[in-house]
């Protein structure tokens, strides 16, 4: 069985009981239960992506995209053109 040094296990524990205070004031908001009123309020405010509020749509022109891509093609048979120097 794998020991580990009571330095490490210390640090451990002292870790997840930070972790867990950390996380009351969020806890104690969705219970609704009260806070005491010498502490501070820090819960953790979930943005729009987390709690479900944000929507995107996205479309694209697909007349413009065909287009562009053949200006671009365009372009860089020219390039390739211009650098292979072509005999005509």
């Amino acid at each position: 069985m794998l020991e580990f040094p009571l330095w490490k296990k210390i640090f451990l524990w002292a870790v997840a009981l930070i972790g867990a205070l950390a996380a009351l004031p969020s806890i104690f908001s969705l219970t609704n239960t009260s806070w005491p009123s010498s502490l501070p309020e820090p819960t953790v405010n979930l943005g729009l992506d987390l709690a479900g509020g944000s929507h995107i749509l996205l479309e694209a022109d697909q007349s413009q995209v065909a287009a562009v891509r053949l200006e671009d093609m365009e372009e860089a048979m020219r390039n390739a053109m211009r650098q292979a120097e072509p005999r005509i």
